[in-house]
């Protein structure tokens, strides 16, 4: 009502008067009434696409590490294939359920966004660390690694299985116990990798947050509207 009250106050009541002026409210009503459509509708069309924009704004440090350091490029795949695997089955069957719910292209509970942002933040993880500081951080052979890169995503899948599933503990929650034990998996059985996995985790959140900053700037309101 505020919007109407201010509009008609610009035009002022003399030229109301006036059949110039009654063209000339017309003319700024047609293109008051055009600019607040468009501007809906690009607002809708923003929150479809703010998932996906935000998820393919991750394929950026993805790509450069891929391109800098072939030494790392199977790692990247291996943890990018698992975990975008894992996302897509974890937010089908947990994180929807009570924690994160964000809009996908498809208007579908799971999307493809929830394979790419799987993929993009598990090869990142997995190299980001050894990437910035320009050394290999693995000591065992290759099939040892990537058979640990199996072992512990399975690890945390079990244990939030368990809380959630069967606990009811929300997913949240549930997450936060999966990563601490396997902290401790790491700081027990592969204390030369436990500072990588600690630096890895804090990097990757330093990561997120201009990720989740650009999203609300483009999508005002889609972060509190996805959880």
């Amino acid at each position: 009502m505020q919007k109407w009250v201010r509009v008609l106050s610009s035009i002022g009541h003399r030229k109301m008067e006036s059949t110039e002026g009654r063209f000339l409210f017309l003319k700024r009503l047609r293109y008051y009434l055009k600019r607040n459509i468009w501007y809906t509708y690009l607002m809708l069309l923003s929150m479809k696409y703010s998932y996906l924009f935000g998820t393919l704004l991750f394929f950026i440090p993805w790509v450069i590490i891929y391109w800098k350091r072939k030494d790392l490029r199977q790692e990247m795949w291996v943890l990018s294939v698992l975990v975008g695997g894992v996302s897509v089955l974890t937010s089908y069957t947990w994180w929807t359920d009570n924690w994160w719910d964000p809009q996908t292209i498809t208007g579908t509970k799971v999307g493809i966004e929830d394979f790419l942002l799987g993929f993009a933040n598990g090869g990142v993880a997995a190299a980001i660390y050894s990437f910035l500081t320009g050394k290999i951080y693995f000591s065992k052979s290759s099939g040892s690694r990537n058979l640990e890169a199996v072992l512990v995503p399975g690890l945390m899948f079990v244990v939030i299985a368990l809380l959630h599933g069967y606990f009811e503990i929300n997913t949240f929650y549930s997450l936060s116990v999966a990563m601490f034990i396997s902290g401790i998996y790491f700081l027990v059985l592969r204390p030369d990798l436990f500072k990588m996995s600690i630096m890895s985790g804090l990097l990757m959140a330093l990561l997120s947050l201009p990720v989740y900053w650009f999203s609300e700037l483009i999508s005002p309101g889609v972060i509190e509207a996805s959880w």
